[in-house]
C-alpha cells in the first residue's frame, strides 16, 4: 500500500472538506472508480454524501480512501500512519466504514 504524500492531498482553506475512509464499499480498486456494488459512480455512499454536502456548500472537496489494509493486517496500529497525509485540521467531516472483511478480531481492542 502506497502512503499518500503531502502533495497528493490538498484540502480547501475555505470550504467544506470531507474524507471517507473505508474498504471496497467506499472505493474499490482496479477499473472501478466507485464503491463496490454501487450501480454507478453516483450511487455509492461516498458520492451520495458528497452530493448532499455540495448542495449546501459552495466550496467542497471530498476524497475517498480505500484503507482495507486495516482489515487484513494483523497489527492494525501499524497501518494507521498511512492515514497521516490525509488527516488535517481543515477537515469538516470524516466517515469511517471498515470491518466487514476482518477475520481476526483479536486485535480490535
Amino acid at each position: 500500500m502506497k502512503a499518500a504524500s503531502t502533495e497528493d492531498v490538498r484540502w480547501l482553506d475555505n470550504g467544506f472538506n470531507y474524507l471517507a475512509i473505508g474498504n471496497s464499499i467506499t472505493l474499490s480498486g482496479g477499473m472501478w472508480s466507485r464503491g463496490m456494488a454501487a450501480s454507478d459512480v453516483n450511487h455509492d455512499y461516498f458520492h451520495i454524501v458528497s452530493s448532499y454536502i455540495k448542495a449546501k456548500n459552495e466550496e467542497f472537496m471530498g476524497q475517498a480512501h480505500n484503507f482495507s489494509v486495516w482489515e487484513r493486517y494483523g497489527y492494525r496500529d501499524e497501518t494507521l500512519p498511512y492515514l497521516d497525509h490525509y488527516l488535517s485540521p481543515k477537515l469538516d467531516l470524516i466517515t469511517i466504514q471498515l470491518a466487514e472483511n476482518a477475520s481476526d478480531l483479536s486485535t480490535y481492542g
